[in-house]
C-alpha cells in the first residue's frame, strides 16, 4: 500500500455536533428565577436566615436546569463527500442581487438534512420537510446553531488537532 493509499484508508469525514435544548418553554422560567436571584442577592443580609429565600430560588433553578437537561439532545453532522457537497450547494444557487455564497433560504434546510447523521445516540435518516418542521418550534439561533454544525462539518476542520482548553488543564495540573 503506497502512502497516499494508507492517507486514504485511514481518514474519515469530518464530524462536527451540537446540542440544544428543545423545551423552549422552560427558558422563561430559567430566566425568571435568575432574575429573582439576583434581586435577592442585591439585597442586604439582616440576618442568617435572610439566605433561605436564595437557596430556595437556587435549588429551583438547579431543578429547572435538570428538566432542561432532560430536553437537550446532540445533533451530530458528517461532511459529505466532495460530489454530493458540489451537488448540494449547485443546487441552491444564491439568490439574485445577494451577496452569498449559496441560496440561504433554501440551503441550510437541505445541508442540515443531507450532513445529519445522528441525533442522541440514534443514527438518523432526514429529509428537508422533517428539517423544516423542527424549524417551526426552534428559535432562529437554534437554526442558526444546527446549521453552523452542519456547515462546520462540511467546511471547517483543523490541520494541526489542538485543544486550547485541554493543554491549559493539563498545563495546570502537570506536577514538576
Amino acid at each position: 500500500m503506497g502512502a497516499f493509499d494508507k492517507i486514504v484508508s485511514e481518514s474519515s469525514r469530518p464530524e462536527c455536533s451540537v446540542t440544544l435544548c428543545t423545551a423552549g418553554t422552560l427558558n422563561s422560567r430559567l430566566q425568571d428565577l435568575e432574575r429573582q436571584l439576583a434581586e435577592e442577592h442585591q439585597k442586604v443580609s439582616t440576618s442568617l436566615a435572610d439566605g433561605g429565600q436564595r437557596v430556595a430560588l437556587a435549588k429551583e433553578i438547579e431543578s429547572v436546569l435538570e428538566e432542561m437537561r432532560a430536553h437537550d439532545h446532540t445533533f451530530t453532522f458528517r461532511g459529505l463527500a466532495h460530489k454530493e457537497w458540489s451537488d448540494l450547494t449547485a443546487a441552491h444557487e444564491p439568490r439574485p442581487g445577494k451577496n452569498e455564497a449559496v441560496n440561504l433560504d433554501t440551503f441550510p434546510a437541505a445541508c442540515i438534512a443531507a450532513s445529519l447523521i445522528r441525533v442522541d445516540e440514534d443514527e438518523v435518516t432526514t429529509d428537508i420537510a422533517d428539517v423544516e418542521t423542527l424549524f417551526d418550534v426552534l428559535n432562529e439561533g437554534q437554526i442558526d446553531r444546527l446549521f453552523n454544525a452542519a456547515w462546520e462539518a462540511n467546511t471547517g476542520g483543523r490541520s494541526v488537532p489542538f485543544s486550547g482548553l485541554a493543554s491549559a488543564v493539563l498545563q495546570n495540573t502537570d506536577t514538576k
